[in-house]
């Protein structure tokens, strides 16, 4: 029997030198690094929002739900307006949320997720999103021609070569050319 199995100070004979000081964990770390990794990964801390009474979480959700005839003219102009102003952290509308409000959702003062035409009208929530606009039998793009989409996918997809493999050839046919 392993003498270390009970023993939360030890993992796989390494000794463990950082415990988690957070309620209820019992962590233990090999270093600093790891303990600070867990501490933000499962133990957030984010300071409470201080009171703004201009700002509150209310008037983001408002903005984002609005009846299904309104073409979303009150936040486009309410954007426009925060838009002239100076940018600073404190015009961030946020909110805590979850269990014990361990963790906040910053809600951006111009993106805002409005649907919007080509010139940055405001279009009703129903308006389906425009089809994309038809390609040509001959476009490749990103590659220059059919070949060069054939020869792409044999190389990564089919065959799966080796990178330095590819060059190797590419320079072949480079030279042969």
């Amino acid at each position: 029997m392993n003498p270390h199995t009970s023993d939360p100070t030890v993992h796989r004979g390494i000794q463990l030198r950082y415990p988690c000081s957070a309620l209820g964990c019992n962590r233990w770390f090999k270093n600093q690094s790891g303990l600070t990794q867990h501490h933000h990964a499962k133990h957030p801390f984010f300071p409470p929002p201080t009171a703004d009474p201009q700002v509150t979480p209310l008037t983001c959700h408002a903005r984002l739900e609005p009846a299904e005839e309104d073409h979303w003219g009150d936040a486009l102009n309410e954007t426009e307006s925060r838009a002239q102003t100076p940018s600073t952290n404190d015009e961030f509308d946020s909110e805590f949320f979850g269990s014990g409000n361990p963790v906040f959702r910053n809600y951006h003062p111009i993106l805002t997720g409005i649907p919007c035409g080509i010139n940055a009208q405001p279009l009703p929530r129903s308006t389906p999103p425009q089809p994309p606009e038809p390609k040509s039998p001959d476009d490749w793009f990103p590659y220059s021609s059919q070949l060069g989409f054939e020869l792409a996918d044999f190389l990564y997809t089919r065959n799966q070569m080796p990178a330095d493999h590819i060059d190797m050839l590419l320079d072949i046919l480079v030279q042969y050319h």
